[in-house]
């Protein structure tokens, strides 16, 4: 689909897993498989079709419990990122580590135990996922 859900057919629009939507960011087509996207896009779909100002997109969200540690990760990872413990460590299962591209700003956030925290740089990250491109 294109960057609003929108197919190739006239007026056909598609979200969920099997949905590849296309991210102006990566400037290529990609699917995220959790439920929260499957959750957050058809907003997008919906003000498409009302003719109204679809919403800013969140950065991609996972979340899972693995026995006592609740791990959360947000945004867009490439692999060329340098990676910051902010909070915590490995070892109490409660660290906040923070991916950042060359030029200092974040691009993903990985939580265990760390919500707070966690949900405060998430916020943050909605505006980088729309402004920076990655580079080719």
């Amino acid at each position: 689909t294109d960057e609003h859900g929108a197919t190739a057919a006239p007026g056909v629009h598609a979200v969920g897993d099997c949905a590849a939507w296309f991210d102006a960011r990566r400037g290529r087509h990609h699917r995220v498989e959790h439920w929260t996207e499957s959750h957050e896009r058809p907003r997008t779909v919906a003000a498409r079709l009302l003719g109204l100002e679809p919403p800013r997109a969140a950065a991609p969200y996972f979340w899972s419990e693995q026995y006592d540690v609740r791990l959360q990760f947000a945004g867009h990872r490439e692999g060329d990122e340098s990676v910051t413990i902010e909070a915590g460590s490995a070892e109490t299962q409660d660290l906040l580590a923070v991916y950042r591209c060359a030029d200092g700003s974040p691009t993903a956030v990985l939580g265990m135990n760390q919500p707070r925290l966690f949900g405060r740089l998430r916020r943050t990250l909605a505006t980088a996922a729309t402004q920076a491109p990655v580079p080719a």
